[in-house]
């Protein structure tokens, strides 16, 4: 075998410095492969003359292997990447313009760290994506958060889009005579106080949202009760309201279906947004809700559909 020939021990290892095999060097050969764990008359490579002790052993690349210098193994006990290697520019475009997001996994605490105001005792069950909370409350539940969080607006009549999975409790979906509000911005705690923007609702009529008008009267977009896209009763259901001041006003989606949406101009009353309640103190949510999401924008029709099929929540599949 000529000189500078490469070969593998058996325990995967190879010598620099090559030795040209032939009659004479076989003895030498053999020492070697004693010292070094080589093969019978396998060629080894040495960094020093084998009769003058062990030589030095370095782990080399197999060379039936191309070796890219710029490649560079992770390390299998290293901790993943914050948004679990989604790069931004790969995550959908739902991820843009997220304002407040509450994944309710063992907490009532924001994402960013906000807390719910006054927060009530709520049972954490399983949730679409990890846990969700149980406003199943005796008396009703209700959840408010500030609408603003270190001094930053979270909520606003210009143009909002709101997204939760509700797993309803109740059959039929819609309880009899009284809404059962999901999703409520407002002006104080008091039950009395006026919607101070849309309202997230399901009535024996429809499921949808309501919002309050100037003049006292009502605008309302939604599905018939009898017409909601495949709803499920005791199952999950994304739903998804947004509101902008340009026509058209308001829209509605259930389960990714498309929208449905009014171009009935309405404006916003006078009172202030101060919380956003999820649930209600009047009646019964009787529901499990999770992954409650706030935009800063009016969410499109192919992102309320992706959202609504996403296999992540929203925290995977934004890196939130």
């Amino acid at each position: 075998m000529a000189a500078g020939v490469e070969s593998t021990n058996n325990d995967g290892v190879r010598c620099q410095s090559a030795i040209a095999l032939g009659s004479a060097a076989a003895v030498t050969l053999l020492a070697c492969n004693l010292l070094t764990g080589a093969g019978d008359l396998d060629t080894a490579e040495c960094l020093s003359d084998c009769e003058a002790g062990v030589p030095e052993r370095t782990i080399l690349p197999d060379a039936s292997l191309p070796v890219d210098d710029s490649a560079v193994t992770p390390d299998a006990h290293a901790p993943a990447p914050a948004d679990g290697g989604n790069d931004a520019s790969k995550r959908p475009t739902f991820c843009s313009g997220i304002e407040l997001y509450l994944p309710f996994d063992g907490t009532l605490d924001a994402r960013s760290g906000q807390p719910p105001d006054l927060p009530p005792a709520v049972a954490f069950v399983p949730g679409k994506f990890g846990q969700g909370a149980d406003l199943t409350g005796s008396s009703g539940t209700a959840v408010y958060y500030a609408s603003t969080y270190l001094g930053v607006t979270t909520y606003s009549l210009a143009g909002r889009s709101l997204a939760m999975w509700v797993k309803p409790l109740w059959q039929p979906p819609c309880g009899a005579g009284t809404p059962s509000v999901l999703f409520k911005p407002k002006s104080t705690h008091a039950a009395t106080a006026a919607n101070a923007g849309p309202v997230i609702e399901c009535t024996s009529a429809l499921t949808g949202v309501t919002v309050d008008m100037v003049n006292g009267g009502l605008t309302e977009v939604g599905y018939p009760s009898g017409a909601v896209p495949n709803w499920n009763n005791g199952g999950w259901n994304h739903l998804v309201g947004t509101w902008s001041s340009a026509s058209p006003t308001l829209q509605f989606a259930v389960n990714g279906a498309a929208p449905v949406s009014t171009t009935v101009p309405w404006s916003p009353n006078d009172s202030p947004v101060n919380f956003l309640r999820v649930g209600s103190e009047t009646s019964l949510p009787r529901s499990v809700f999770d992954e409650v999401v706030l935009w800063s924008r009016v969410l499109l029709a192919k992102e309320i559909a992706d959202l609504a099929a996403s296999p992540a929540s929203v925290a995977d599949a934004c890196g939130l």
